[in-house]
């Protein structure tokens, strides 16, 4: 069924969680929305790679948009 291999260092680890979940995880606090769910398959995912995903995805500070209101965000994006 799967022609390549699926371990823990697949895309849908690597870069589903951290780079989308990390973000949209990132947006949510920034904004004050919880996102308990993000927030633990982030920390799943970290555990199960051995790594701080939060550190190393992507994030609005890493995409210098840390520190913006919604209306500034729409406009920016």
């Amino acid at each position: 069924m799967w022609r390549e291999p699926l371990g823990f260092e697949h895309r849908y680890l690597t870069e589903d969680v951290e780079i989308g979940l990390v973000l949209w995880s990132s947006l949510g606090r920034e904004l004050g929305v919880p996102t308990p769910l993000s927030d633990a398959l982030i920390a799943l995912a970290g555990t199960v790679l051995g790594r701080d995903l939060r550190a190393t995805g992507r994030t609005l500070e890493s995409l210098g948009l840390a520190g913006l209101d919604a209306a500034a965000l729409r406009a920016r994006l």
